[in-house]
């Protein structure tokens, strides 16, 4: 039988497609010393119910993953990529952050640029707005000259009334002094210096 917990995660992973133990741990366990055991659990449940199914992810020593049993996800692709910019949103969660958008792929300049994920959120009484960058390796600097375009335009300063956030995600810290306007976090895969994310 299935606790209200569990349709809970079962809605979470519907809504984000794939999804880590240690994720839900952060998101539902977090006050939980055994946390990423009892995420375990409440997932095999979940497939054992057929809302979801586990894969192996070969490029995270064979962690299982969680994908959503549905028409929408039955060719989800596993990918470093994603993974990322999901243990990003629930590292938010962690820290008790009140989102209230997120959106992978975000568009923006009529489809021109495209974001890994946008989000908005409040933290001590401040609003953030964050377009998250992940690469499994490095950045290219394609990356910075994209977003100077994007901010020249003036689209977001139009519709958040300031430019947001641009979290970097990769494996190492290629870009520690970018000559920008823009406001530029670098995180490492591991997310261990998250908490430069509230630098405002």
């Amino acid at each position: 039988m299935l606790t209200d917990n569990d349709k809970e995660i079962a809605r979470h992973i519907e809504s984000v497609g794939i999804c880590t133990a240690k994720q839900i741990a952060k998101i539902f366990y977090k006050d939980k010393s055994q946390g990423q055991a009892i995420a375990r659990r409440r997932l095999k449940r979940l497939e054992e119910c057929g809302y979801i199914k586990i894969t192996k992810l070969s490029f995270l020593n064979n962690t299982n993953a969680y994908i959503f049993n549905s028409k929408e996800y039955q060719n989800l692709k596993p990918s470093l990529h994603r993974i990322l910019l999901l243990d990003y949103y629930a590292e938010l969660f962690y820290h008790d952050i009140n989102i209230k958008y997120f959106k992978r792929e975000q568009n923006w300049l009529s489809g021109k640029i495209k974001s890994d994920g946008f989000l908005i959120f409040d933290f001590n009484g401040k609003q953030y707005f964050q377009i998250v960058e992940v690469a499994s390796t490095n950045f290219g600097h394609n990356t910075i000259k994209k977003y100077e375009d994007l901010y020249k335009s003036n689209e977001l300063q139009g519709l958040f009334g300031e430019f947001p956030q641009i979290i970097l995600i990769d494996s190492g810290d290629h870009f520690k002094d970018i000559d920008s306007n823009i406001k530029f976090i670098h995180l490492n895969h591991k997310l261990n210096n998250f908490v430069k994310v509230f630098d405002k």
